[in-house]
C-alpha cells in the first residue's frame, strides 16, 4: 500500500506556482517540491502535484506489488471533482482532471480531503516551491543585468 500527500500553491502576482507531494511505502518515503514559471492558479498547482505524485507512484508500483494507493489533500475541491461531486468548469482543469484519472487507471486508489494541518509535510513542500522559484528568478536577473 503507498500512501500519497500532495499540495501546490500559487502567487498570482508573481506568475509562479509549487508543487510538492510526499509518497510513503512501508518505512520508506519519497519527496518532491518544484516551482513552476508561468501563469496558473492554486487549483491548477493542485492537480500538477497530484500529477507529479502518481507518476512517482507509477514508478515504485512494479517495486511495491501492490497497486493499493491512498491519496490525501487539502483540496475540497480537486478531491471533489475527482470524485465526480463537482463539476469542472474550467477547461484547464477539466484536462488535468482528466490526465489524473487516467493516471490512476493502473491503480487500486482512494483520494480523500484532509485538513491542512494534516497535509503539513506536502504544504510545506510546496511553499518551498515558490521560494526556490523565486530566488532562481532573482539569481537570473541578477545574470542579466552583469
Amino acid at each position: 500500500m503507498m500512501k500519497l500527500h500532495t499540495d501546490g500553491a500559487c502567487i498570482l502576482q508573481k506568475g509562479v506556482m509549487g508543487i510538492g507531494y510526499v509518497l510513503q511505502i512501508g518505512d520508506a518515503k519519497y519527496s518532491k517540491y518544484q516551482g513552476i514559471e508561468g501563469d496558473g492558479t492554486n487549483n491548477m498547482a493542485e492537480y500538477l502535484a497530484l500529477l507529479e505524485g502518481i507518476a512517482e507512484a507509477a514508478v515504485h508500483l512494479h517495486h511495491s506489488g501492490d497497486n493499493t494507493l491512498y491519496i490525501y489533500s487539502d483540496s475540497q475541491l480537486m478531491v471533489n471533482q475527482i470524485l465526480g461531486n463537482y463539476r469542472v468548469k474550467n477547461d484547464h482543469l477539466k484536462l488535468l482532471r482528466d490526465d489524473v484519472l487516467k493516471a490512476l487507471q493502473r491503480f487500486n486508489w482512494k483520494i480523500e480531503w484532509i485538513p491542512r494541518e494534516y497535509n503539513a509535510e506536502a504544504d510545506k513542500l510546496s511553499k518551498q516551491a515558490i521560494e526556490a522559484a523565486l530566488a532562481a528568478r532573482e539569481e537570473s536577473d541578477e545574470y542579466a543585468r552583469c
